[in-house]
């Protein structure tokens, strides 16, 4: 694997744990649609190192 594929998979895994760090703190403020939302988008993150 080249490193520039290794480092898009980093961006990638790194995003998507930020996003569920949101979800996180969008649920314990009460606010259950933006944590659904960031759980979406969260889970849309993590397939993309699968396809490079």
């Amino acid at each position: 694997m080249t490193e520039g594929r290794e480092n898009l998979i980093q961006l990638s895994l790194d995003r998507a744990y930020e996003t569920l760090q949101e979800a996180q703190l969008l649920a314990q403020t009460r606010h259950p649609s933006g944590a659904a939302n960031r759980v979406y988008y969260a889970s849309a993150f993590m397939p993309l190192q699968h396809c490079l």
